[in-house]
């Protein structure tokens, strides 16, 4: 599996709250994108210290005779402590207060990609079938209210509240995890919203079925979310099997 990933302050923003992750234990690999929020600098805290955290977490554990159940475990038991060490660093800290993280995270665990999410950073995927797939649920409240069929998905997309969240790492001490199992994928990729709010399902797919390597493709799709405006943070990251 390669993976590639890349960060980028965007055209509009002063500072880069966003951070990523490329790992590897033996054969096991993760990737993840932090989308950091907050006053100051708090929002590039929180999505480093969610790095840090599960950087220390995954470099630590023993993945050897893990079956799929236990990996997926891990995976969530891993955001959760992430979860509460934002939190605590926040409590501690007065200029912190409040901060808080997306993540959304792919485990590579022997054919499987195991995918987290809490937020609305995503993830995609193309699948054997030349199919683009987002895989991650936004937690969101247009995503809520376009489920309750109270706006359409297009106008989420321009809504005043689009940037609400319902779940984030860091604010409270427990959060809702979702988890995703993978089995038929042939490019993964996690972003932050500065990707998905900037080029539309379509933009991405174009770009991710080109015949670049995948260092090419992180860069022209950064390229392409900053042509677009880029209106926030831009980060992310593309597992690809076989490509360079």
């Amino acid at each position: 599996m390669i993976i590639q990933g890349i960060t980028d302050i965007g055209k509009i923003r002063r500072i880069n709250q966003d951070n990523f992750l490329i790992l590897q234990n033996k054969d096991v690999q993760l990737m993840l994108v932090a989308d950091g929020m907050g006053g100051a600098k708090a929002g590039e805290i929180a999505s480093l210290l969610a790095c840090e955290s599960i950087e220390r977490q995954f470099n630590g554990m023993d993945f050897n005779e893990l079956t799929i159940i236990e990996a997926k475990q891990w995976l969530k038991k891993a955001i959760l402590t992430m979860n509460k060490e934002v939190y605590q660093a926040s409590v501690e800290n007065p200029d912190y207060s409040g901060m808080g993280t997306t993540a959304v995270a792919a485990l590579f665990f022997e054919d499987v990609c195991l995918v987290a999410n809490v937020g609305d950073s995503r993830c995609y995927i193309v699948n054997t079938a030349h199919e683009f797939i987002q895989i991650s649920i936004d937690h969101s409240l247009v995503n809520e209210m376009v489920r309750l069929k109270r706006i359409t998905a297009e106008q989420a997309k321009t809504h005043p509240q689009r940037s609400v969240l319902t779940n984030v790492c860091g604010v409270i001490p427990n959060i809702d995890i979702d988890i995703f199992e993978v089995h038929d994928f042939s490019l993964v990729m996690c972003c932050s919203d500065g990707v998905h709010s900037m080029l539309d399902d379509r933009e991405i797919f174009s770009l991710l079925k080109s015949k670049e390597t995948t260092a090419s493709k992180v860069q022209h799709i950064l390229h392409h979310a900053n042509l677009h405006g880029g209106l926030d943070n831009i980060t992310l990251t593309i597992a690809e099997r076989g490509r360079l």
